[in-house]
């Protein structure tokens, strides 16, 4: 099983550093506890409620958590799963699944027929995902809720190519003074800081001493570009990547096009023949990239 050393904590909540917390994984009886038809991230109650407040209790409800030791699992794109883990976080960890743990999942192949490219589709058919990667440690996926759409795609850019190749994008529409949140690590233990800064003032590559490990990039229109260094996303691969992702609320479909094109893996992209499913007034609709 995995230590909690080995994983992703998301800073949402609290992140255990004595790596005791142990998993359940897909395929144990212990991930058949886990409630909810889908998700990418993983709650667990790691604390007791007793002695929290009304609306602590309320959020613990909501979630679906039933006591120290309970997980179910929710969708990162949900505002409102976002605000009870909130309002909760001393009581909960969050684990990022990143796409590839889901307990609806149908693997295949890709409709291009390259056989090394592997195709999973999850969710369900009114807030559907999917995920396309190949055995080199690419990939592409999204997930489409009623509101939002997330799109994430492994990336070799570092945060400041990245935003350079950005603001190069008419269909982006980055500017100077669009905000730029980003958190650095100094040392693991002691969890990652968080800077803010607007695009023209970030620091340059050469001015940041500690190591970025994520960021997000607010733009117009409620389309958040996220940035992620590289890490181990799928358990059963050794490749670590980087990750790019643009989360719509709902998503620019011509900015997605454009940063996937500029900032993707090309061949990667060309042989998985990817498309997304975006809601619009109340339909999804398909859009290749």
């Amino acid at each position: 099983m995995l230590q909690s050393n080995d994983i992703s904590w998301s800073s949402i909540a609290t992140v255990p550093q004595d790596g005791t917390l142990r998993l359940p994984l897909p395929g144990t009886a212990a991930f058949k506890r886990a409630k909810g038809r889908s998700g990418d991230w993983l709650v667990i109650q790691i604390a007791s409620a007793i002695g929290s407040t009304a609306k602590q209790r309320g959020a613990l409800r909501t979630l679906g958590l039933r006591g120290p030791n309970t997980l179910v699992l929710r969708s990162s794109a949900d505002v409102s799963t976002k605000g009870s883990i909130r309002t909760v976080r001393h009581l909960v960890a969050v684990v990022e699944l990143d796409g590839i743990y889901y307990r609806q999942t149908e693997a295949g192949n890709s409709e291009g027929g390259d056989v090394s490219i592997e195709n999973q589709q999850y969710g369900t058919e009114t807030s559907p995902g999917q995920l396309w990667r190949d055995p080199q440690g690419e990939y592409f996926g999204y997930r489409s809720e009623r509101d939002s759409t997330l799109a994430y795609w492994s990336s070799e850019l570092t945060l400041h190519q990245l935003v350079e190749t950005a603001y190069q994008l008419p269909e982006v529409s980055l500017s100077d003074d669009v905000r730029v949140k980003y958190w650095t690590v100094a040392e693991p233990q002691r969890g990652a800081i968080r800077h803010d800064s607007s695009v023209k003032s970030l620091p340059g590559a050469e001015s940041v001493n500690e190591p970025i490990s994520h960021a997000v990039i607010d733009l117009p229109n409620e389309q958040h570009l996220m940035w992620k260094a590289p890490f181990r996303k799928f358990g059963d691969r050794q490749t670590t990547k980087g990750e790019v992702r643009l989360l719509g609320e709902p998503i620019d479909e011509v900015a997605l096009r454009a940063l996937v094109r500029a900032t993707a893996n090309e061949v990667f992209m060309a042989r998985a023949n990817c498309n997304i499913q975006v809601r619009r007034q109340g339909k999804l609709r398909q859009h290749d990239l």
